[in-house]
């Protein structure tokens, strides 16, 4: 089976997830959990990231209020890899300009998964 198809079957676990939920901190939460849950094809712990992310998303109104905030703070999380990696590198790269109101999609994560235990 593809990464994309196990991506978005993981996605759709989400998604069921994230409509038992309000709000969007707790969509989130309940997307990364259902995607815990329900996985057994994926041990990548960026996809099964990315996945339950992407059950909000397909969960939530395309153009709401929800659905900017999750998509900037995705990508200034995606700006931030790509700084690490080039400093990584070796290369001379100037940090990503902080955002207001970045949600800490990150730590949301990593608290999910340690209740998961």
């Amino acid at each position: 089976m593809s990464s994309d198809t196990v991506l978005a079957i993981n996605a759709t676990l989400g998604k069921e997830g994230s409509a038992t939920a309000t709000g969007l901190e707790a969509k989130v939460r309940a997307s990364m959990k259902a995607v815990l849950d329900g996985n057994f094809m994926e041990i990548d712990d960026q996809n099964l990231f990315r996945a339950a992310i992407g059950g909000v998303l397909l969960d939530i109104e395309a153009d709401s209020d929800d659905s900017r905030e999750l998509m900037e703070s995705m990508q200034y999380i995606n700006r931030v890899s790509v700084w690490l990696t080039a400093s990584q590198a070796g290369l001379e790269v100037k940090p990503p300009e902080p955002i207001d109101d970045v949600l800490p999609l990150l730590a949301w994560w990593h608290e999910v998964k340690a209740a998961q235990r």
